[in-house]
């Protein structure tokens, strides 16, 4: 299992060249492989396949970008009941339009 960063670096290519090669925008692969935003289906296997590696190999394990997504979630998670603990009152959940 490999990280996209590592794949693409060891290929010797930059992250440009990549997302203009599968019409994303550099912005947006940069998220993906941050972690910082999930990919679409269709780009996870354009990546994987552009990039030689399976789907499994680059996006599930211990490296694994959706992993951490999971990871940041529940960091914020963490930060927010630290943050509760803190303050005198209580952080209001989010209501659900009743509309």
């Amino acid at each position: 299992m490999e990280h996209i960063k590592e794949v693409i670096n060891r290929k010797g290519l930059k992250m440009k060249f990549v997302a203009k090669a599968l019409g994303m925008h550099p912005t947006y692969l940069s998220q993906i492989i941050n972690g910082h935003r999930p990919p679409k289906d269709t780009d996870r296997v354009a990546l994987a396949e552009f990039l030689g590696k399976s789907s499994q190999d680059i996006f599930f394990g211990k490296k694994c970008l959706l992993n951490k997504s999971s990871q940041n979630n529940q960091k914020r998670q963490n930060n927010h009941a630290g943050l509760q603990k803190k303050l005198p009152f209580p952080i209001p959940k989010e209501e659900k339009n009743a509309n």
